[in-house]
């Protein structure tokens, strides 16, 4: 974790100075490297039941915007045509969420615009699923697993 952390460092301590649609693009491409790098330093600590719960839980708080990644996308046997409305619905998503972010960062009101972010986010996820068909959807929801309940 020390070397993960070490190795991410520089990059949070420049992102500052970068454009929030460079830093957008940075971040993404960082965090795919740094959650395999986390992912394989936790197998040498946990059971394969408690790594298989982390993917669970990762899945539920990603939602169908886990689609991004190749893995997901392969288990769920998503086809060309699929990818492409996927990547649509969510770069039509971000085109709507960037001006909110950018009013976010002048001064905007966050109690404001959290919840258009989060309506936007959530009726992307609704045209996400409308794409799956229902075998795809039956596989996600076991992908998913149990739904944590922080209240217990």
């Amino acid at each position: 974790l020390q070397q993960i952390t070490a190795s991410v460092t520089p990059f949070f301590q420049n992102a500052a100075g970068l454009k929030p649609e460079e830093r957008e693009k940075e971040f993404a491409a960082r965090r795919e490297n740094v959650q395999q790098a986390l992912i394989a330093s936790l197998q040498n600590l946990l059971t394969s039941e408690q790594l298989a719960r982390l993917r669970q839980l990762e899945l539920q708080q990603e939602g169908l915007f886990a689609l991004g990644r190749l893995g997901v996308r392969t288990e769920l046997k998503i086809t060309d045509e699929q990818r492409t409305q996927f990547f649509a619905a969510v770069q039509a998503m971000q085109e709507q969420v960037q001006p909110l972010i950018l009013q976010a960062q002048s001064g905007g009101n966050p109690d404001d615009i959290g919840p258009k972010i989060m309506k936007l986010r959530t009726e992307a996820q609704s045209q996400i699923e409308s794409i799956l068909s229902d075998a795809q959807k039956k596989k996600w929801r076991e992908m998913l697993g149990k739904p944590l309940d922080v209240d217990h």
